[in-house]
């Protein structure tokens, strides 16, 4: 009876990453269709600006769940992990294919690790540094792949937002390791962005956010992918990331990590995007520096 139980659970754990890998990793292409009638500035507000009203009632169910003389980490973590990647993640795919994005924000695990051999003082193997070099030198290579015949050409600088982006993630997470052990993941998203909201809220109502939202037959498509993003790409995810953790713990659910770019690339592909064979190899790249990164050994 209980392997019985064992295997459901481990059943229904596999459900959850497939069901969140491919949210996760749909978020790109609906920033891409969102950025079609609105400007990233407006784009990265109204989403963490519609997650806040969605998260808002967790948020305040959950308000008493954190010391009080912790509340500034939680601010820090919903600036680093959530506010400022979300205006990188949008201006950068003004100048970048929705499906490079995807396989460069796979490098959060590499960035992780460095983040923490100096914020947490933890020890770094030579074969983890091995796996920095692999996935810096597979970035830079995506980021120099001329987008119309396949060669190496000028180096595309919006790639590099979101090598920013998630170095800024890596230092969320290690925040989170050394100040939030025993918080839920749920109070503490819910909490994040409770206190980052705001300022998404007050910003996107100073500009053409609502206006344009209104031409409803221009904008239809754009602001559906950023309610999706926001409510689906977001809210729910962070609910259902904490629910592959519970049952399997973090190390299985960081096996996300490999499958996002799969499916951003599948979108991408659909979409007409063209990916070339320097691509290919970048994400291979990237792929082998995050596996050597996250070697115990």
């Amino acid at each position: 009876m209980r392997e019985k139980f064992k295997n459901n659970h481990t059943f229904l754990a596999w459900v959850l990453l497939i069901i969140l890998t491919f949210v996760w990793g749909s978020s790109y292409i609906l920033m891409k269709i969102g950025l079609k009638a609105y400007p990233p500035d407006e784009l990265g507000s109204a989403r963490i600006a519609i997650t806040f009203v969605v998260l808002l009632p967790l948020a305040i169910k959950n308000m008493k769940a954190i010391p009080r003389e912790k509340l500034g980490y939680v601010f820090i973590v919903g600036l680093l992990g959530n506010l400022i990647p979300a205006y990188l993640f949008a201006l950068a795919q003004t100048n970048l294919e929705s499906s490079l994005t995807g396989i460069i924000n796979a490098l959060t695990p590499v960035f992780t690790v460095i983040v923490a051999y100096f914020y947490l003082k933890n020890k770094i193997t030579l074969i983890q540094l091995a796996g920095l070099v692999l996935g810096i030198l597979g970035c830079a290579g995506i980021s120099m792949v001329n987008s119309q015949d396949g060669g190496f050409g000028r180096i595309n600088l919006y790639a590099w937002l979101v090598v920013l982006a998630t170095i800024l993630y890596a230092v969320a997470v290690n925040i989170i390791k050394l100040h939030f052990q025993n918080v839920g993941t749920i109070a503490l998203s819910s909490l994040s962005i409770f206190f980052v909201g705001p300022f998404a809220l007050i910003y996107v109502l100073t500009t053409d956010f609502i206006p344009r939202s209104l031409s409803f037959t221009q904008s239809g498509e754009s602001l559906i992918a950023i309610i999706v993003l926001s409510v689906i790409g977001t809210a729910f995810a962070i609910i259902l990331y904490n629910k592959v953790i519970q049952i399997k713990g973090p190390v299985f659910a960081s096996t996300v990590t490999f499958m996002m770019p799969l499916v951003s690339i599948f979108w991408g592909l659909l979409d007409g995007e063209k990916l070339f064979l320097l691509h290919y190899a970048g994400l291979a790249l990237t792929f082998a520096g995050v596996y050597l990164t996250n070697r115990k050994i």
